[in-house]
């Protein structure tokens, strides 16, 4: 059975905010990347459950410059964003980031005491 869920988008913007938030708030203001292949299934392939899905290579270096011909062309006045090819190259950053994060617990509040923790 296919479930269905309304995802507002500011939800998820407030999500993306909230986890650079979290980082900073840890004095994390910028990520190495030590790697740059990564595993990866086309995101066409990622909800088709008929058919086996074969992964491929990825390249953060490849991210990272596409992600930045995408934010130069949402800027454009004569073109603009390709919103399925920016989340595409964008789900690779944050993999990477889920990876860097996952050696360390990194955790942070904005709560009133404005703490951040370990």
């Amino acid at each position: 059975m296919e479930t269905r869920h309304r995802l507002p988008v500011s939800e998820i913007r407030e999500w993306a905010n909230s986890i650079c938030d979290a980082l900073e708030l840890r004095g994390i203001t910028e990520v190495t990347l030590e790697h740059d292949q990564y595993w990866s299934i086309f995101f066409d392939d990622a909800f088709d459950f008929d058919d086996p899905v074969k992964p491929v290579v990825g390249s953060l270096g490849d991210d990272i410059g596409d992600l930045r011909k995408e934010m130069e062309a949402f800027r454009s006045r004569d073109r603009g964003m390709v919103v399925e090819h920016a989340c595409h190259h964008l789900q690779g950053i944050l993999g990477y980031l889920a990876y860097a994060c996952s050696g360390t617990v990194v955790n942070a509040s904005n709560n009133a005491t404005g703490g951040a923790r370990a």
